[in-house]
């Protein structure tokens, strides 16, 4: 409260002190505005700043009436004040190109992107970080950066000011999380475990989300129920969005989506500490965030499946490009782009733990992958292998093709090398409640069964 009221005083100050300059510069220098263009031209450079001052401190105030009003909503506060940064979509622009290079090297983004392919989430023709800065630069409005610590608010953007409220609402609302809970220490900047980082961003974006439907309501009128919903449909409507890949789409709505419903899950009328207990013991998984109760029961994934695995690569030849979890969301996205929805998202659930590595032959420059997860019953994984081999047929046109010597094997030649001319295969195997992928050259086969099963007595499986 002190420095709500400390804050009062100096706007009326500030107010005082440009009007008073005002005045008294226009006082001394009347007689001289006759004399020289000079110092009239100085005279409106001296107005308009003053009424740029004036401006930036009308909108500091519209600011700080939304942050109170949300602080107050989430029942968390601001340790120091939140530094409000104002850009242009231009300066967006520029801040996200800068921003991409720093979190991921054109290198590093490159092998993500290819591993993305070689899996089959994203099909060969997209340029990943091309759709991603497009999207951004589309959607932003306003966005929390917790390396800086900033809130920046982007002007002219095609939102109208009651939709920028809301959306301002929801990111002090990070802001309040980082300060009170420190957003990078719980790992949202985890590069090994997206379906962890997934859940966590779930976690925050839901409990933004929330608290901006709160503010949405005390503050509610016809005008802005109005604005709502044409926000709303012109962010469906926008083309970037509209246009891109399924995977990247819908990765991008989960956490606002499904984290909405895992947080409303928790939270209790008028009482936020169930929603604070959260963030001191986040979801570890995609999981946890589409089902709740298993989270609340406890049931965490295991991580990493895979262990002590580099040198073994490197001693056959092939770079290790990406390493990673995909969870149930991303797995049910990836089978669903071949299957009705319903039996690709029920072939997910039942996941227990999974951990792939995607590699490059350093001789032939083609890229393989090998994906290994258990589940919470033998019939979760039948469910997934029988999902996944009818996946692979369709992915890969091979209906007519032989594919298994028994029901717990899929292999199937699915194409030559490039290079080498060598057989290409894609090998999935069962055992109980464990499950292999493989996807390489023939003559890497041996080697990738080997890792699966040194990594697959790391751990006991149950049926």
């Amino acid at each position: 409260m002190k420095k709500y009221t400390a804050l009062f005083i100096m706007e009326h100050i500030l107010l005082l002190s440009i009007t008073a300059g005002l005045l008294i510069h226009t006082a001394s220098t009347k007689s001289t505005l006759l004399k020289t263009e000079k110092n009239a031209e100085y005279l409106s450079q001296q107005i308009t700043l003053l009424k740029q001052e004036q401006k930036e401190f009308t909108l500091f105030k519209y600011l700080l009436n939304i942050e109170r009003a949300t602080e107050k909503i989430r029942a968390l506060y601001a340790h120091t004040p939140i530094e409000y940064k104002f850009i242009s979509k231009h300066e967006l622009t520029q801040f996200l190109s800068k921003k991409f290079e720093q979190v991921y090297p054109e290198e590093t983004f490159k092998d993500i992107e290819r591993s993305m392919k070689t899996i089959g989430l994203i099909d060969d023709t997209v340029n990943l970080k091309a759709v991603l800065l497009a999207l951004y630069q589309e959607q932003i409005a306003a966005f929390y950066d917790y390396h800086e610590k900033k809130l920046y608010y982007v002007k002219n953007s095609f939102f109208t000011p009651n939709n920028k409220k809301m959306f301002i609402s929801h990111e002090i609302v990070h802001a309040l999380q980082d300060q009170n809970f420190d957003l990078v220490t719980l790992g949202i900047e985890d590069k090994t475990n997206d379906d962890s980082v997934s859940a966590l961003s779930a976690l925050c974006e839901g409990d933004a989300m929330y608290c901006m439907s709160e503010y949405y309501k005390s503050n509610i009128n016809a005008g802005l129920v109005l604005d709502l919903v044409s926000g709303i449909f012109a962010l469906y409507k926008q083309e970037q969005f509209a246009n891109a890949p399924p995977f990247i789409k819908e990765n991008m709505l989960f956490p606002y989506e499904y984290g909405t419903i895992f947080v409303s899950y928790f939270y209790q009328e008028g009482n936020t500490e169930s929603v604070d207990n959260l963030f001191r013991n986040p979801p570890k998984s995609t999981e946890q965030i589409l089902h709740p109760e298993k989270y609340s029961a406890g049931e965490t994934p295991l991580f990493p499946l895979f262990s002590d695995y580099a040198n073994a690569f490197n001693d056959h030849n092939l770079r290790i490009m990406n390493t990673n979890v995909l969870g149930e969301f991303s797995l049910g996205l990836l089978l669903k782009q071949y299957m009705p929805e319903p039996i690709a998202l029920n072939a997910a659930e039942g996941w227990g733990s999974d951990h792939f590595i995607v590699f490059e032959d350093q001789e032939s420059k083609e890229t393989g992958f090998i994906l290994i997860s258990l589940w919470d019953s033998q019939k979760d994984a039948e469910e997934f292998f029988d999902a996944y081999s009818t996946w692979a047929k369709r992915k890969h046109n091979i209906a007519n093709q032989a594919t298994a010597q028994d029901q717990n094997t899929f292999d199937v030649v699915v194409q030559l090398t490039h290079e080498t001319n060598e057989k290409k295969r894609l090998k999935l195997y069962r055992s109980q409640s464990f499950c292999c992928i493989i996807y390489a050259s023939g003559r890497h086969l041996p080697f990738l069964e080997e890792i699966a099963d040194t990594a697959k007595l790391n751990f006991s499986s149950s049926d």
